[in-house]
């Protein structure tokens, strides 16, 4: 599946609570939801990167090769920073100098640090992303395998989601790759 920033926009209109994208790792799916959460930026509306475990960066670095040659021909400029001990934003700016916060990072592993532990700009958050969702490993892709062993990630997930949702709906995107 080649995932288009069109496509993106139409299943996300649908209003699921989760929307899975699952393709081989040249599916777009990164570069079209980094070029889509961009616009939604600019609106005002960050959202929630989630990465696996706490050792995978959530920095800048985090967009592709595409999203960056993108920004600069738009003048934007990305960097990140921690603004709690266990979340990590990336933000960017035009080339007015105008700010914005792109996205908060917080990590699954850490679930059980972020409940109670509301933090101010979580109301703005549309959006939940999941970025590589199914692991790397053929026995892990089969989907009764993901029931029966991963249903605590999912559980820490929307812990995490219900933390950052108090006063909003947000809606869930989990990307994952298949092995070719």
């Amino acid at each position: 599946m080649l995932l288009t920033k069109d496509k993106f926009k139409s299943v996300l209109s649908r209003g699921n609570d989760i929307n899975i994208f699952i393709s081989d790792r040249g599916g777009h799916k990164s570069s079209v939801a980094q070029e889509f959460f961009i616009d939604e930026a600019k609106h005002g509306s960050p959202f929630i990167l989630i990465r696996s475990k706490k050792d995978e960066a959530i920095t800048a670095n985090w967009l592709s090769e595409y999203v960056r040659g993108l920004a600069a021909e738009r003048g934007l400029k990305f960097w990140s920073e921690k603004v709690n001990p266990n979340i990590q934003a990336i933000y960017f700016s035009d080339k007015d100098e105008n700010k914005y916060l792109y996205c908060y990072g917080l990590w699954l592993s850490l679930s059980e640090k972020y409940k109670s532990s509301y933090f101010n700009g979580f109301e703005k958050v549309k959006y939940i992303l999941w970025e590589e969702c199914v692991p790397n490993n053929p026995l892990v892709q089969d989907s009764r395998y993901i029931i029966k062993h991963n249903m605590d990630k999912i559980a820490a997930l929307l812990s995490i989601g219900s933390t950052i949702t108090r006063k909003n709906k947000a809606q869930y995107i989990f990307f994952g790759n298949d092995i070719a």
